[in-house]
């Protein structure tokens, strides 16, 4: 368990290929890392206008990603949203590396969340090797997303106690857009947190891949 016997870090970074991805893979830890004070930044590389349902505002996931922020206490301050093509990270690359580069000089994290190196999504691996590149000397956590997951590391997890969940499932509802979704659907959502709490002897938790550990001596 990453907490709380080893403490919470000061500051931590969240990487989110498309927005939702973080709520949908760690929202019961950011719930529980505002919950202790922990200076967030969030950087969220592709609003994923291409793909909402015809009809909808092109800035129908910028709202949503904004409220389910909000919903969790993040300010606007600490948000940023980019418009790299969804599907389309491999050929940004440079550009993603640049970004999280430039972030790590002006405010170098404790702690970096991002997707698992096992996803097999193109967008989600591009910033998940990146990463890994550009935050050589910061623990780095993966996050998970099952349904891209056909081989998942589970070395690492978070309980996730009810009002953890319950702010997990309210910034979850903020993306009113993709409510058709399965893995939107509170049944799943409760039923993967309970299956990681099986797994890392809690009633509810969310796994993570650790892709790097820094640890003081």
């Amino acid at each position: 368990m990453i907490f709380p016997n080893a403490g919470y870090p000061k500051s931590a970074l969240l990487l989110s290929a498309h927005t939702d991805d973080c709520e949908i893979g760690m929202g019961g830890t950011i719930a529980r890392l505002v919950e202790a004070g922990v200076t967030i930044r969030w950087l969220v590389f592709c609003n994923a206008w291409q793909s909402l349902l015809k009809g909808l505002p092109k800035d129908t996931l910028l709202q949503e990603q904004r409220a389910a922020a909000a919903s969790f206490g993040i300010s606007d301050d600490n948000l940023f949203i980019d418009d790299i093509p969804v599907r389309h990270f491999p050929a940004h690359r440079q550009t993603i590396l640049e970004a999280l580069v430039a972030e790590a000089r002006a405010h170098p994290p404790d702690l970096v969340f991002c997707p698992s190196l096992q996803d097999r999504h193109q967008d989600h691996l591009t910033l998940a090797q990146e990463a890994e590149r550009a935050f050589k000397r910061t623990t780095l956590l993966g996050y998970h997303l099952p349904w891209n997951l056909p081989h998942s590391t589970q070395n690492a997890h978070v309980a996730i106690g009810p009002t953890h969940v319950d702010t997990k499932l309210k910034a979850v509802a903020c993306y009113k857009s993709q409510a058709q979704r399965p893995y939107f659907q509170k049944g799943a959502i409760e039923t993967l947190l309970s299956a990681a709490g099986i797994a890392s002897g809690h009633d509810m938790a969310e796994p993570f891949e650790v892709i790097r550990l820094q640890a003081p001596l």
